[in-house]
């Protein structure tokens, strides 16, 4: 397989027991199917050297059977049009899953949480490994991590998530994955999302905080500050990764009705602390999502544009440790998943 890109249509991933520790074959059997765009992109990462220059004395410096692989780094590009809540468990667990990897709860709905700070070195993400495909052929991807995961959501659209990840190794395989649709298919629609601000880092749920009127939409980029290792191991692809290699952190952006609100709760409080929920729940509540943040907002463009006739604000807020909690960001979503595939 010669070096370059990848385009695939289709992800069955499953979560990894130890980093880069799984098979293709662990694929047959209780994976699932990611809803993905069809633009997904691999980057093979694989490194060459021709020997031209360490052939002298001959008029063709590169000789065929003299060209040496020195490296192998994969990254991969996943844009995802919709997610479900169940999606968001798994793409949110690869930052840092729940403890103990799995979810609270003894029945649907399942609750998945976990809040990250300074450090989390007892709780390790939840690598992915997984089968993807172009229609006519199927690579193996193990030990795969993010780098960023982006979700954000219109009031015209639905909940859309891109992230852009490293992993161990790909190769080719003839493995059927288990690629069922899943049960729950429901997208979580853009509109249903609401913004809240409080005077200090914020629960889960609809109790506490003051409610932000008129969230246009919104992203959110989150860094994982996770870096390969490219040490000497005795093998081409990368040792294993470093989870504080870089560090954590991301941008919140929002579009919001510019009144007063905006005006005291963002354009007052530019380079200070400040703390939002973003809250989704469906019409039965029988599923919900909660990102929970502190954040310094650091840059307002009062007239960015209008909506529905009124004038609005477009915010970016940088990610910021909160010391009286200990947490940078919280996630808890409620679904019927009662483990990780």
């Amino acid at each position: 397989m010669p070096n370059g890109t990848l385009l695939f249509a289709k992800v069955v991933a499953k979560a990894e027991s130890t980093y880069a520790g799984g098979s293709d074959s662990n694929l047959s059997s209780g994976a699932r199917r990611l809803t993905v765009a069809p633009t997904g992109v691999i980057t093979l990462g694989r490194e060459y050297d021709t020997g031209a220059d360490r052939t002298v004395g001959i008029r063709t410096p590169v000789i065929g059977n003299r060209v040496t692989q020195t490296a192998e780094n994969p990254e991969i590009s996943i844009d995802a049009p919709a997610v479900t809540t169940d999606d968001l468990a798994i793409w949110l667990g690869a930052i840092e899953k729940t403890a103990g990897g799995t979810p609270t709860g003894t029945a649907a709905p399942y609750t998945w949480t976990r809040a990250i700070g300074l450090t989390s070195s007892t709780n390790a993400p939840a690598s992915l490994h997984a089968i993807v495909a172009d229609g006519n052929q199927s690579y193996y991807v193990n030990g795969i991590l993010p780098t960023s995961i982006t979700i954000g959501a219109e009031a015209s659209g639905l909940t859309t998530l891109s992230g852009s990840f490293f992993a161990k190794s790909v190769a080719k395989t003839s493995v059927a994955p288990d690629d069922t649709l899943p049960s729950n298919a429901n997208a979580l629609a853009g509109r249903l999302w609401q913004l809240s601000y409080g005077t200090a880092f914020l629960s889960a749920g609809t109790s506490g905080g003051t409610a932000f009127s008129h969230l246009y939409s919104w992203s959110l980029e989150i860094t994982s500050g996770f870096t390969p290792i490219n040490a000497q191991a005795g093998a081409l692809t990368l040792a294993d990764y470093n989870q504080f290699g870089a560090g954590f952190g991301g941008t919140l952006t929002v579009t919001v009705a510019s009144n007063t609100t905006a005006v005291t709760q963002l354009l007052d409080k530019l380079a200070s602390q400040t703390f939002w929920r973003l809250h989704w729940q469906n019409s039965g509540n029988t599923e919900s999502a909660d990102i929970l943040v502190s954040a310094v907002p650091t840059s307002v463009t009062p007239i960015s544009g209008d909506q529905d006739g009124i004038t609005t604000y477009e915010v970016e807020l940088t990610l910021a440790y909160d010391a009286t909690s200990g947490k940078v960001l919280e996630y808890q979503v409620k679904n019927g998943l009662s483990a990780l595939p």
